[in-house]
This record gives structure tokens, C-alpha cells and sequence, in this order.
């Protein structure tokens, strides 16, 4: 998943590669180049976790400046890999739930009660989609804000 974006920015490449540092160093992010036009930044974390910040959602980030044209591109790799995770989990869970009951219930009616203990994943399938729409608008809108506060710097 790529986010990618042009914007007009009247600031000076200085400013623009100090705000986008000002806001990424922070989260873990490294600098992986730096030229006169480019930036780029690899965040270090694997995913993204309840209550961090929506930029953590952005794997690498790169950053071109061409006289007052500004272009990002970012790799959501961290939504990526949160959504890869939870799914899973949720499957990892899922199996053992069913080990468990099928080897503790031998009765020929124990095959319906190892379906009920599937009942709490039943809503994933659609649950999971919903997560992952509303963490990667979460996250470009982070990264807008982000870009609109780097043509607002002084």
C-alpha cells in the first residue's frame, strides 16, 4: 500500500526536511538519505499499536523537493503488518479453540459445541476490513496534517 502526493509548498527545502524530521525522528524513525532534494525515513517498529500515533502506520517515507514542488511518498507497511498480525492471532486462536474443545469432548455431540467456540470469530471477516479502512484513513490524514503543517512553518 503506497500513499503518494504532490503538494506546492512556498518554504525552503531546510524548513520542509526539518518539519517532516521534527515529526518522524521522534517515532523511531530513521533517516536512510538525505540529499539537496531528498529525504527518506524507515520507521523501525514492526507495526502499530492502540493509542500511538497514526504515523506509525508508515513504514518508509520519502520526501522530494523540486523548487516549491513537494513530493511524499509513503509505504504503509505498519498498517500492513498490524492487519497481518491480528488475522493471525485471531487464527492461531480460532485452531486451538477447536484442538481444545475436540480433544476434550469426545461426546458425538461435542462437534456442536466446538462450532459455538467459533462463534467470537465469526464477525472478523467483516470486523477486520472495517479496522483496517479506518487505521489507514487515520493514517493519511496524518500524514496531510503533517504536510500542511510543513507549508505553514516559518
Amino acid at each position: 500500500m503506497h500513499y503518494i502526493k504532490d503538494v506546492a509548498c512556498p518554504q525552503k527545502k531546510d524548513v520542509i526536511f526539518g518539519t517532516i524530521k521534527q515529526a518522524l525522528l521522534p517515532l523511531s524513525f530513521q533517516i536512510t538519505q538525505e540529499t539537496d532534494t531528498t529525504l527518506k525515513l524507515k520507521s523501525s517498529s514492526f507495526f502499530w499499536l492502540k493509542g500511538q500515533n497514526p504515523l506509525m502506520g508508515v513504514s518508509g517515507i520519502a520526501v522530494h523537493v523540486e523548487g516549491q514542488n513537494v513530493q511524499v511518498r509513503a509505504n504503509l507497511g505498519g498498517l500492513r503488518n498490524t492487519l497481518w498480525f491480528l488475522l493471525l492471532l485471531l487464527l492461531v486462536v480460532a485452531v486451538s479453540c477447536v484442538v481444545n474443545f475436540s480433544i476434550f469432548m469426545k461426546e458425538a455431540e461435542s462437534f456442536q459445541k466446538v462450532l459455538l467456540s467459533l462463534l467470537p470469530f465469526a464477525p472478523w471477516p467483516i470486523l477486520a476490513p472495517i479496522l483496517f479502512f479506518f487505521m489507514k484513513s487515520r493514517t493519511i490524514r496524518a500524514i496531510d496534517v503533517m504536510l500542511s503543517n510543513m507549508g505553514m512553518s516559518h
